[in-house]
C-alpha cells in the first residue's frame, strides 16, 4: 500500500522562474520533477516527496522537465549531470545539509540516501537541514525579487500600441498644460520615477507633484513596420487552474469510463480531496493593481502538491473499485490471465490512459516507467491483475507534470527565430482546447492532432470555429469578462442595512441578499449579448441605452420592468453604456466613491497609468458631510491648495472622470440632489449635484463633459478602449503581461480587428489564428540568471 508523503524530506529546485518544460529528444531524459513557486512568491519550489515510491520515481521522471532547462532555455542537459538530477542526492561534502540548486537549476535533495528516517537524530538533522535551505532560498528569492520588480515597471499598461508619451503630474498639468516627453514608438516608460499605478482604493491623495502619468495615443499602424514572428518569450511552464484541473479530470475519467454517470460518481466520492485544491486569486500588480487575470496566479504551494496527490490517490482507489476495474481495463480485467497477458493489460492501460492524462502519446520508455508502477504481486486476484497497482499507475500518471502543467517544447524554429518555435499538433491542440474551453482536447482533436492535420492551416481554422461554437467557450469567455472589469470587487451590498444612515439612505430601495448576484448578472448579459446575440463592437457596449436585468429589485433601482431575457430589452433614460449600470456605481454605503471610479476607469478601461499616491496618502473613502455632497468632500480633500502634490494627479487624471457619473447615487439610481444625513441617519437637507467635468479621456484634450452620457461618448470615441481590451485579452490568453517592444503586432491585429469588423466576437475568435498563439518563445539562451 502506498503511503502519504512524508513531510521528513523535500525536493527541492531553484528555478527562478518555474519549471521550464519538456526537454527535445537528444537531451538527457532523466530528470527531477519538482512543482515550482511562482515569482510572486518570493519563494521557490518545495515539495514533500521520498517516503513514497510514486513521489521517489516522478523525482526522476523522464522528460526534462527540471534540470538544466529551468529557465525555459533549450539547453542541453549534460548526460553526466543525470546521476544528480534525482529526488534524493547525495550530501555535499558528507555535511548535514544539501547546498542551494547551482546556476544551471538542477533540482536538490538532501538528509542522505534515499531511505526513510527512521531515528530521532535522522530527522532532527533533516528538518534543520531544510530550514536552512528554505531561508536561503528565501534570500535567493527576495534578491531575484528586486530584480524582476524593477523588470515589472518596464511593462507599460496604456490605451494604445502604436506611440506613447510621458505626462509629468505636475502644478503644469493641473493647470490644464500637460508636459510631454515622447518615449518612442510603441514604447513608453514607467520606471519609478518615470510614473506607476494608481492604486485601486479611495485615499485622499494619489501621486507627487514630480511623478509621471503614461497616457497614449492610437494612430493607426497600417502601416507601421513590425514582424508577426517577433514574439514576447512565453511563460516557461503554465501550471492547470483550479477551473481546467478539475474540468481535466472530468473529462478524463468521462473517456476512460466511457459514462458521464460513473465519472460524476468518481468525482462525488473524491469532492473533499478536490476540495483541498487552492482557488487562484486575482493577484494585484504594478500593471494591474485591481487584481489580474486568476490565469496569472501560477503560485505553488505545498497544499497544491498534497491535494494534486491525495487527488490522485483518492482517484486511483476509486477507479480500482471491483465494479469499475473492468470498465477501465476491458477484458483482461475479467478471468485468469498469465503474467504476460498481465503485463500486456497494464501496458495497454498505460499508453490508453496515459495518452488521456499527459495529452500525447507516450515514448516506449515512458510506458514501461509507469507500468513498472504496478508493483510484483502481493495479493494478485483472479485475473492476475493487482487493484493496488493500478491505483498506483493512476496516481503517477495524475501527478505526472505533463497531466499538472501545459508542458510546451515546439517542435521547429520558426524563421529567423532562434528562440521561437512553432508548437507540435499535440501541444496546439491542449493551448486550442484549454484557452476556449478550460479542459483537456476532445476526441476530435486528439484524432487530428494524432494524424498531424491540425497543423493544416483550413483544418485549424475549421477547429477554432468548432471550439468557439461550443458552449464551453461562452463560459470562459463569460469569465474573462468577470474578471476584466473586476465584478467581484462589488461588496455585499446589504451588509449595512441595519446602519441608520445607510438605512435611511437606501429606502425604498434596502439591499436584499440577491441584489449584488442581479447586479453582476447585469453586466455579463450584457456583454453576452453584444458578444453572442448581436455581435457588435465595444462602442456599442458603452453606449448602450438597454437594460439587461432580469431581477425585479434591480428594475426598480432603474425604474423599469425588468427584462424578460427573450424580447428586446427595455432602454434607460439618461444613463448610456456598461458603466452607467449600478455593480460600477454601488458601493454598498451611502457615499458614493468617485476616486475609485476615476482609478477604474483610467486604468482599467483606458490602460492609462498614473502614479501611486505618496506614503502619506490617506488609504481610507472620504466620509460623508452632513453639508457637503461628496464631490466638494473630494475636491477639499485632493484639490485644495494644502494638499498641491495630490491635485495634480487628482485633478487631471483621477478625479473628473469620477464626478462626471456622479449623477448616480451609491445604490446606482439616478439623482440631481445628494440627500445629505446626520450621524443618526436623519435627513438634514440635500444639495445639487455637480456632473460638469474635464474628464481628458485623450490626456491634454480640454472638453467638458456634462456627466455620464457623455462621458461614454468620449470614451467610445477615442480609440483607446479597443487599444486596452486588446491589452486584457492579451493577459488572459497568453497568461503573461504584454511587451510592448515584442508583442506590438498581435496587439495591434486585435485593436484593428475591433475597430474593423466592429465586432468583439471576430476579435476573441481571431486571437487562435495569430501566430503568438500557435508558437512558443523561449527565454533566449544567452540569458542569464545570476544565483
Amino acid at each position: 500500500m502506498l503511503t502519504s508523503p512524508s513531510s521528513s524530506m523535500i525536493c527541492l529546485v531553484g528555478s527562478r522562474q518555474a519549471i521550464a518544460r519538456e526537454g527535445r529528444a537528444e537531451q538527457d531524459t532523466t530528470s527531477s520533477y519538482a512543482a515550482p513557486f511562482s515569482d510572486a512568491t518570493a519563494v521557490h519550489g518545495v515539495v514533500r516527496v521520498c517516503q513514497n515510491p510514486i513521489f521517489l520515481r516522478l523525482c526522476s521522471l523522464q522528460g526534462n522537465i527540471g534540470g538544466s532547462l529551468g529557465e525555459g532555455r533549450r539547453v542541453p542537459a549534460p548526460k553526466e549531470a543525470a546521476a544528480t538530477r534525482r529526488c534524493v542526492s547525495r550530501q555535499p561534502e558528507g555535511k548535514g545539509y544539501a547546498r542551494l540548486s547551482s546556476p544551471e537549476l538542477t533540482p536538490v535533495g538532501f538528509c542522505g540516501t534515499p531511505k526513510v528516517l527512521t531515528s530521532m537524530a535522522e530527522t532532527s538533522v533533516c528538518i534543520a537541514a531544510r530550514s536552512i535551505i528554505v531561508l536561503a532560498h528565501f534570500a535567493r528569492a527576495f534578491a531575484s525579487l528586486a530584480r524582476w520588480v524593477d523588470d515589472l515597471w518596464v511593462l507599460v499598461v496604456s490605451g494604445s500600441l502604436a506611440a506613447a508619451v510621458q505626462v509629468g503630474c505636475s502644478d503644469d498639468v493641473a493647470d490644464g498644460a500637460p508636459v510631454v516627453e515622447s518615449s518612442g514608438p510603441g514604447v513608453a516608460s514607467s520606471r519609478p520615477g518615470d510614473g506607476g499605478m494608481a492604486v485601486a482604493s479611495d485615499s485622499g491623495a494619489s501621486g507627487g507633484a514630480e511623478e509621471a502619468g503614461t497616457e497614449t495615443t492610437t494612430p493607426d499602424m497600417g502601416n507601421a513596420s513590425c514582424e508577426p514572428s517577433r514574439l514576447g518569450a512565453s511563460p516557461p511552464l503554465r501550471r492547470l487552474t483550479h477551473v481546467q484541473y478539475e474540468s481535466s479530470l472530468r473529462d478524463l475519467l468521462v473517456t476512460a469510463l466511457g459514462s458521464e454517470v460513473e465519472a460524476q460518481g468518481v468525482l462525488t466520492e473524491i469532492a473533499d480531496e478536490l476540495g483541498r485544491l487552492p482557488q487562484e486569486i486575482r493577484v494585484q500588480l504594478p500593471e494591474d493593481l485591481h487584481g489580474s487575470y486568476r490565469r496569472l496566479d501560477q503560485t505553488v504551494q505545498q497544499t497544491h502538491v498534497d491535494a494534486w496527490f491525495q487527488v490522485g490517490e483518492a482517484v486511483g482507489r476509486n477507479l480500482t473499485q471491483k465494479e469499475r476495474l473492468p470498465s477501465l481495463l476491458g477484458a483482461c480485467a475479467t478471468g485468469a490471465a498469465s503474467d504476460a497477458d498481465v503485463e500486456q493489460c497494464i501496458r495497454s492501460f498505460v499508453e490508453n490512459f496515459g495518452r488521456l492524462a499527459l495529452r500525447r502519446p507516450l515514448t516506449s520508455e515512458e510506458v514501461d516507467f509507469y507500468v513498472s508502477f504496478h508493483e510484483p504481486p502481493t495479493g494478485i486476484d483472479s485475473a492476475g491483475i493487482e487493484p493496488a497497482g493500478v491505483a498506483a499507475v493512476i496516481t503517477g500518471l495524475l501527478n505526472a507534470p505533463q497531466f499538472l502543467y501545459l508542458v510546451e517544447r515546439g517542435e521547429q524554429a520558426l524563421p529567423g527565430q532562434a528562440d521561437t518555435f512553432a508548437l507540435s499538433a499535440w501541444e496546439l491542440a491542449q493551448r486550442l482546447s484549454f484557452h476556449f474551453w478550460n479542459t483537456m482536447p476532445d476526441a476530435r482533436l486528439r484524432e487530428l492532432a494524432l494524424s498531424g492535420e491540425l497543423l493544416v492551416d483550413e483544418v485549424y481554422e475549421g477547429e477554432v470555429e468548432r471550439l468557439w461554437a461550443d458552449g464551453r467557450t461562452h463560459d470562459t469567455i463569460t469569465r474573462f469578462f468577470r474578471e476584466w472589469l473586476k465584478l467581484e470587487a462589488l461588496p455585499d451590498l446589504h451588509r449595512n442595512v441595519l446602519d441608520a444612515v445607510f438605512s435611511s439612505f437606501a429606502i425604498p430601495n434596502l439591499p436584499s441578499v440577491d441584489l449584488r448576484a442581479a447586479m453582476i448578472d447585469e453586466v455579463l448579459d450584457l456583454l453576452n449579448h453584444y458578444t453572442w446575440d448581436v455581435p457588435s463592437g465595444l462602442s456599442e457596449v458603452f453606449l448602450t441605452p438597454y437594460a439587461f436585468t432580469k431581477s425585479d429589485e434591480l428594475a426598480k433601482i432603474y425604474g423599469i420592468e425588468a427584462w424578460d431575457g427573450s424580447s428586446n430589452p427595455p432602454a434607460l433614460e439618461g444613463r448610456p453604456g456598461i458603466l452607467t449600470r449600478a455593480a460600477f456605481l454601488a458601493t454598498g454605503t451611502a457615499n458614493t466613491r468617485p476616486i475609485m471610479k476615476g482609478v477604474f476607469i483610467r486604468t482599467n478601461v483606458l490602460c492609462d497609468e498614473i502614479p501611486p499616491p505618496p506614503p502619506n496618502a490617506a488609504a481610507f473613502p472620504p466620509e460623508l458631510s452632513p453639508d457637503l455632497t461628496t464631490r466638494e468632500v473630494v475636491e477639499a480633500l485632493t484639490e485644495g491648495d494644502t494638499n498641491a502634490g495630490c491635485a495634480a494627479c487628482h485633478q487631471t487624471f483621477i478625479n473628473p472622470l469620477g464626478f462626471a457619473t456622479e449623477g448616480f447615487d451609491s445604490l446606482g439610481r439616478a439623482r440631481s440632489e445628494q440627500r445629505l444625513f446626520d450621524a443618526d441617519g436623519v435627513t438634514l437637507g440635500s444639495k445639487s449635484v455637480e456632473t460638469r467635468a474635464i474628464p481628458q479621456v485623450t490626456i491634454g484634450d480640454q472638453t467638458e463633459v456634462s456627466g455620464a452620457a457623455e462621458l461614454m461618448q468620449a470614451i467610445a470615441s477615442s480609440g483607446k478602449l479597443e487599444a486596452c481590451f486588446a491589452r486584457h485579452y492579451f493577459r488572459f490568453t497568453f497568461g503573461r503581461f504584454e511587451n510592448l517592444a515584442e508583442d506590438e503586432c498581435v496587439l495591434e491585429q486585435m485593436r484593428k480587428s475591433l475597430l474593423e469588423t466592429g465586432s468583439i466576437a471576430d476579435m476573441l475568435r481571431a486571437v487562435a489564428l495569430s501566430e503568438a498563439f500557435r508558437s512558443k518563445t523561449l527565454v533566449p539562451s544567452s540569458t542569464e540568471d545570476s544565483p
